[in-house]
């Protein structure tokens, strides 16, 4: 389920909701909601960085649930994430564009 607010200029602003977070990664319960904040403000944070602004609808929001995942379904800091890491770098541009 979509959770877009507004801000004061109007624009439609769509951030990902822990539930929805949670949903995506089949999670059940409350234990990993301190972690799952954490990782979505980080990816949030990664975003921002990446020159990426906050009021760019859908795409943005995807991207931070994939962002979520990747680090959320593999602590391990020796495991793959090149699959992960190629989706993600392909929306980054996008999102910049204003695709």
């Amino acid at each position: 389920m979509l959770v877009p607010f507004y801000s004061s200029r109007r624009e439609r602003i769509v951030e990902p909701t822990i539930s929805e977070v949670k949903e995506y990664l089949r999670i059940e319960g409350d234990d990993d909601d301190l972690t799952l904040s954490l990782l979505m403000e980080a990816a949030k944070e990664s975003l921002s960085k990446s020159g990426v602004a906050v009021t760019t609808g859908a795409l943005y929001k995807l991207a931070v649930i994939l962002h979520v995942a990747m680090h959320y379904e593999n602590r391990n800091p020796n495991d793959k994430l090149d699959g992960y890491n190629d989706v993600f770098n392909h929306i980054i541009p996008k999102l910049k564009e204003g695709f």
